[in-house]
């Protein structure tokens, strides 16, 4: 009988061989923002140069499939180039090779599409052929050029309608109007050129733009002139304005500003460049007046922290007090132009006499220790008859003065002064109180002073608001974490007055 035979235990045998089998690693991908760059150029010289203005994207990665990253490449590539005379883009794509590793391989004109639209052109020779005016017109004719767009119309007189503010009346008054009928049968499908006549008006935007021969230009949307032009905008919407969606262009209740600068070419030739854009709409308010409110705001990139922002923020609000609207806001600022906006209503605040007493009550009771022995240190809140004369006259709404009424009393006082720490205070309180909301433990309240034959530091009004108004910062739920973050909040809020009422302060003699 045979036995079975049993494995070997000797330790040097030869073990079995295994056929190997080679599995290709799944695709990782590559982010967009990592394999693309954009260059706004405005010469053909400019194409092709590593040293041309390159911009840098809010966010490539929406673009591009569900978790932004491109697919199938090896060593991709892409440079897009933007030509900021025509608004035309073109996009030099090189790789090493394509091959699909389980997740397909993006399809990058799509995509690029998705972003470029109808200005994207096909090769870099016709990309080139844009910088020519002649050539804009021949091989795209069905897109007229910001120059042909202004080149005729009439020049009419735009004054303001209010005798409170001296210097918003010279402002106003000394922008000329060009209306351009783009639909001769309606008055509203008019363009308007609001440029400075007369260097009267001591501003330091002011002066640039007259020294750059700047115009803002309005155009109402709702025709195919204006349609076009927008579309060629829209790229840079994307691109550059955060959480933007471009505006409809067949709503004429959609007004474009756009701030252009007129240039002479090597050739001598008149061009005329688009420094920056506004798009603004206009709401119906009851029962006769309207609404206007700033949607989107961009000055192109090689443009920004030069003082162009600043002036057509300026010229828009302007425009608002000229043509009598209820009042102007914006929808959802960064802080960047929110910024900006504040400094511009600062200065028209300043120059605002109806306010003036209101300010130094204010000033006067922190000077005089009154504010500090209340209970709770309120927020500054100016009378309810300031808000509406500012409203009315300077058309800026109640939220924003109240940002500027913080600024507003900082500016009358002086560092030294005694109850420049109660200022502070109050400022701090105010923002825990906004951020906290209900989870603080004076959610909703508030402190209001009252007018009182009693004694003026005993006598108030507490109320708890209906619905508290919900703070947009998440705050971290640990109380040492949450305690470091508004300290953090506060102290920007107070580098934030520091630094606005430098700028808006005149210079030392």
């Amino acid at each position: 009988m045979g036995q079975k035979k049993q494995p070997s235990t000797d330790p040097v045998a030869e073990p079995k061989k295994r056929r190997r089998v080679d599995i290709a690693d799944v695709d990782a991908g590559v982010e967009a923002k990592d394999c693309i760059k954009i260059y706004l150029v405005s010469s053909k010289e400019e194409v092709g140069v590593s040293d041309s203005f390159c911009i840098d994207p809010v966010d490539l990665n929406s673009f591009f499939d569900e978790d932004g990253k491109i697919y199938g490449y090896q060593e991709l590539k892409i440079t897009v180039w933007v030509n900021i005379i025509s608004f035309h883009s073109y996009a030099d794509i090189t790789f090493k090779g394509t091959s699909d590793r389980g997740k397909g391989i993006t399809d990058l004109k799509s995509a690029l599409q998705s972003i470029f639209a109808e200005t994207l052109v096909e090769s870099k020779d016709k990309f080139l052929q844009t910088f020519s005016t002649e050539t804009q017109f021949i091989r795209f004719p069905h897109i007229a050029s910001i120059r042909s767009a202004v080149s005729t119309g009439e020049v009419m007189q735009h004054k303001a309608s209010n005798g409170h503010v001296s210097h918003l009346e010279e402002a106003v008054s000394d922008l000329e109007v060009i209306d351009i009928n783009i639909l001769s049968s309606s008055l509203s499908s008019a363009l308007s050129i609001f440029i400075c006549k007369d260097c009267v008006f001591v501003n330091e935007f002011h002066q640039l733009m007259c020294l750059n021969l700047g115009q803002v230009v309005r155009m109402v949307v709702g025709n195919m002139a204006t349609g076009h032009l927008y579309s060629r905008l829209i790229p840079l919407v994307l691109l550059l304005v955060d959480g933007s969606n471009p505006i409809d262009v067949t709503d004429p209740r959609w007004e474009l500003y756009l701030l252009i600068q007129k240039t002479e070419d090597l050739q001598g030739d008149i061009q005329h460049r688009l420094l920056g854009f506004a798009a603004l709409y206009r709401f119906y308010h009851y029962p006769d007046s309207t609404r206007i409110r700033l949607s989107q705001i961009l000055i192109l990139p090689p443009y920004q922290r030069k003082g162009y922002g600043s002036y057509l923020v300026e010229v828009l609000s302007n425009i608002a007090i000229a043509e009598n609207v209820y009042d102007f806001t914006v929808e959802e600022p960064l802080d960047s132009f929110q910024h900006v906006r504040t400094c511009v209503d600062i200065k028209h605040l300043l120059a605002f006499e109806p306010i003036q007493p209101a300010i130094d009550s204010a000033v006067l009771s922190l000077k005089e220790g009154k504010v500090s022995k209340k209970i709770h240190a309120p927020r500054f809140v100016p009378p309810l008859s300031a808000v509406d004369d500012v409203r009315k006259t300077l058309k800026i709404n109640k939220k924003q003065f109240l940002q500027c009424w913080e600024i507003l009393i900082y500016l009358s006082l002086h560092p030294v002064d005694k109850c420049i720490e109660d200022y502070f205070t109050i400022i701090s309180n105010r923002v825990r109180a906004d951020i906290l909301g209900k989870d603080s433990g004076t959610a909703g309240k508030r402190v209001i002073d009252v007018t009182t034959t009693y004694d003026q530091d005993m006598s108030f009004v507490m109320f708890r608001s209906k619905d508290g108004e919900p703070s947009s910062v998440q705050m971290d739920t640990t109380q040492t974490n949450q305690e470091q973050q508004l300290q953090e909040l506060v102290d920007e809020r107070i580098r934030e007055i520091k630094l606005i009422a430098q700028k808006v302060s005149p210079p030392c003699a």
